[in-house]
C-alpha cells in the first residue's frame, strides 16, 4: 500500500505518475490496470496519454458507488481508523493526520495478512522480512541532538546551552513540539 498526502486534488496526477514509473523501474513489475471512480483528477486527458503510452488499462468503477471499489474503499478507512487512533492515543491535534496516516500505511505493510500466506506487503514486494526494530509508539516525546553550526538561528550558541530539541515522534519525521516558535524566531532573524 503506498499514499500521498496532497494540498490539492489537482497534485493527484504528477503523484500517480511518478509512482507508477518508479514501481516499474525499481521493482521492474509492469502496472497492468489501474482502477478507479472516474472522478476528474484520476481521468484527465495527459493522465489518459499516459496510461495508453506505458499500455496500462483504465478501468472505471460506478461512481458513488464505493462497494464497486471495495478493496480500495477498504483500505482508505482502515488507514483512516488506525490513524485516529494513534492521535487519540499520543494526545496529539487532527493537524497531524497527514504524519499518523503515512505512519499507519507503514506499519499496515509491515503486519502479517492471512491472505498472502501470513507474510508482509513488505516481504512480497522486496522479498526480504522487515525490521522493525527502530520503531517506537507514535506521538511520543523523544529528545533529538542537533547542532547547528553558523545557523542564523542560533548564532548565539554556547557551549552550555541545550543541543536537543523535544519533538514528537513520527514514522521517520521527528516534528518539533513548538514549530511556530521556531518560525516566529526565523522570521525575526531575517528581517
Amino acid at each position: 500500500m503506498k499514499g500521498f498526502c496532497l494540498r490539492a486534488k489537482s497534485e493527484s496526477e504528477d503523484c500517480i505518475k511518478t509512482y507508477i514509473m518508479k514501481v516499474q523501474k525499481q521493482l521492474d513489475k509492469k502496472v497492468k490496470f489501474v482502477r478507479h471512480d472516474g472522478a476528474r483528477e484520476f481521468a484527465t486527458n495527459s493522465l489518459k496519454d499516459f496510461y495508453e503510452d506505458e499500455g496500462i488499462e483504465q478501468q472505471t468503477t460506478v461512481p458513488y458507488a464505493h462497494q464497486t471499489n471495495g478493496t480500495a474503499e477498504r483500505a482508505i478507512r482502515t488507514i483512516v481508523t488506525i490513524g485516529c487512533s494513534m492521535l487519540h492515543h499520543a494526545k496529539l491535534d487532527k493537524c497531524f493526520w497527514a504524519e499518523a496516516a503515512m505512519t499507519a500505511i507503514y506499519v499496515k505493510n509491515r503486519l502479517p495478512s492471512p491472505k498472502i500466506e501470513h507474510k508482509t506487503p513488505f516481504e512480497i514486494v522486496y522479498k526480504s522480512k522487515p525490521s522493525v526494530k527502530h520503531k517506537r509508539v507514535f506521538g511520543c516525546r523523544t529528545s533529538i541532538f542537533c547542532l547547528f553550526f553558523q545557523h542564523p538561528l542560533f548564532v548565539e550558541w554556547h557551549q552550555f546551552q541545550y543541543r536537543s530539541f523535544e519533538v514528537i515522534y513520527s514514522l521517520q519525521n521527528q516534528i518539533l513540539e513548538d514549530e511556530h516558535q521556531l518560525q516566529h524566531r526565523s522570521s525575526q532573524v531575517e528581517n
